[in-house]
């Protein structure tokens, strides 16, 4: 469990990271929206995907999601 949510905040840092560093050089309000897809039918594994993905963003990205840079 931990390995996945290792992997979730490193997925989540790595697709941020560079917008923002880029967005401050430019003066630009940039803006991230992360989107989940998903079925009806969800197996545990997409369950878990879905929670720690919610939980990283929550935990870890708490000031973009406040001031609106990330959706």
């Amino acid at each position: 469990m931990k390995i996945r949510f290792l992997f979730v905040a490193a997925l989540v840092l790595a697709l941020l990271t560079p917008g923002l560093m880029r967005a401050e050089e430019n003066g630009q309000a940039r803006k991230f929206v992360v989107t989940y897809f998903f079925t009806y039918v969800r197996c545990p594994s997409c369950l878990a995907i879905e929670r720690l993905t919610s939980e990283t963003i929550r935990a870890e990205f708490a000031e973009q999601l406040g001031s609106g840079v990330l959706l």
